[in-house]
C-alpha cells in the first residue's frame, strides 16, 4: 500500500483525451501509473467549451469529442477558473501556473510554449505516457 502526501494536479487538453479514445488508451490509468504520486485530474471551462464546440460538428471528430466531454465531466474536477485570455492554449498555460498543475497535451505549439515557460508536460508517444521532464515520474 502506497501512502501519498503530495497530490499532483493534471489538466487534460482536449486533444490528448480525444487521441486516447481513438487509440483505445486508458489515459487516466496510464497517467496514474506513470506519476508516482496521488493524481487529481482537473479541467477548466475553456477546455469544456472547446469540446462542446467540437462535439456538435458531427462525424468522427464530433463523436470522439462528445465521448471525451462525457469522460472529462465524469473523471475531472471542474475548476472555476476564468483565464484572462480567450484562447484555450493561453488559458491552459495560465491555469498551469495559477493552479500549480501539469498540462497533458499533444499540441506541439502548446508544448513548446509550456517548455519555454518551464512548465512540466505529459504527452503520448507510441501509445505510452511520456513526462517532460522525465523526473516528473
Amino acid at each position: 500500500m502506497r501512502i501519498f502526501k503530495l497530490t499532483i494536479k493534471i489538466i487534460l487538453d482536449s486533444n490528448i483525451l480525444i487521441s486516447a479514445l481513438k487509440n483505445r488508451i486508458q489515459l487516466f490509468k496510464e497517467i496514474e501509473e506513470a506519476i508516482l504520486a496521488k493524481v487529481e485530474f482537473i479541467t477548466i471551462p475553456a477546455v469544456i467549451k472547446e469540446l462542446e464546440k467540437l462535439s456538435v460538428k458531427g462525424g468522427k471528430i464530433g463523436k470522439y469529442a462528445s465521448l471525451a466531454l462525457n469522460l472529462m465531466l465524469n473523471k475531472c474536477k471542474l475548476i472555476n477558473f476564468e483565464a484572462s485570455k480567450k484562447q484555450v492554449d493561453e488559458a491552459l498555460i495560465e491555469a498551469s501556473f495559477k493552479l500549480d498543475a501539469i498540462v497533458a497535451t499533444l499540441d506541439l505549439d502548446l508544448k513548446r510554449k509550456l517548455r519555454k515557460a518551464n512548465r512540466p508536460i505529459i504527452t503520448l508517444r507510441g501509445n505510452r505516457v511520456y513526462c517532460i521532464p522525465e523526473n516528473l515520474k
